[in-house]
């Protein structure tokens, strides 16, 4: 987990009188590691370079992030539901939950409301032991290693690809469906069980060009999460993504260019706004 945080001066911001060496530490995430309210969060598509910027309207679930979910959806022959057997890993398996409506009860997490995001953090226990791999998008392999491609039915042999079971976060956007692998490297069974800490966000897609060059060179405070690795998302679903989201993907800009042509650059994405 990554806190995103900046300092500022006393003597730049004239909001304390006391001392003109105070200096004040904010951060955009609360206690939870979640997007505080009317505050930026910036996903990041690494394989097409591209930025997602929204701002937090509000979060409909505060007070009540904890998620107890339980063992993973997945049963092996001869075991209960959420053990996987020794040297053995998971089909891959979205989170299932019965009492959501029939339609949505397969995927938890993939919804089709407008101007909506969840910003997830998943913990699968025993965190240390297990392997995790996401597939961005479901059925998908995103990473790899200059040649090699991080296949799940490796996850027990490759050194990369994974991630262990603890705090894993994700940010999950309408139309898009995330699938999951895990794995169990160890010469033991191993109970599974999950916990979801997530912010139920309503967001609305930044339009200023100014304020998105400021996000984009950190001059302006966000929680900055990269989204998938190597694969792109199909161009079909990335439109109804943006559709949900009345929104429109920007270019990552370099740092050095000047700020009044890149925000004419930023300006031209959003289609003169």
């Amino acid at each position: 987990m990554r806190f995103n945080k900046i300092i500022y001066s006393v003597r730049d911001t004239n909001n304390y009188s006391e001392s003109a060496n105070r200096v004040v530490v904010m951060s955009v995430l609360d206690e939870l590691g979640l997007v505080k309210e009317n505050n930026y969060l910036v996903i990041h598509f690494i394989a097409e370079n591209k930025i997602l910027p929204l701002r937090v309207v509000r979060r409909n679930n505060r007070g009540f992030e904890r998620f107890e979910y339980g063992p993973i959806p997945v049963t092996f022959e001869g075991y209960s539901q959420g053990v996987i057997p020794a040297r053995q890993y998971t089909p891959e398996f979205t989170f299932s939950y019965n009492r959501l409506l029939p339609e949505d009860a397969p995927d938890m997490w993939y919804f089709t409301d407008k101007n909506k995001v969840y910003h997830v953090y998943v913990t699968i226990e025993p965190a240390y032991l297990l392997r995790v791999m996401r597939r961005i998008p479901q059925g998908t392999s995103p990473y790899s290693f200059r040649t090699i491609s991080a296949s799940a039915s490796q996850i027990l042999e490759l050194e990369f690809g994974f991630t262990r079971g603890k705090r894993i976060e994700q940010v999950f956007l309408p139309n898009l469906k995330i699938g999951w692998v895990v794995g169990n490297p160890t010469n033991i069974d191993l109970k599974t069980y999950v916990t979801f800490i997530y912010g139920d966000y309503d967001v609305e897609f930044v339009r200023d060009a100014e304020t998105i060059w400021n996000l984009m060179i950190k001059k302006k405070p966000a929680h900055w999460f990269t989204m998938g690795g190597t694969v792109t998302v199909p161009s079909g679903t990335m439109e109804n993504i943006l559709k949900a989201l009345d929104a429109t993907l920007i270019s990552m800009l370099p740092a050095h260019m000047s700020p009044d042509e890149a925000i004419a650059n930023i300006r031209t994405e959003l289609g003169g706004e």
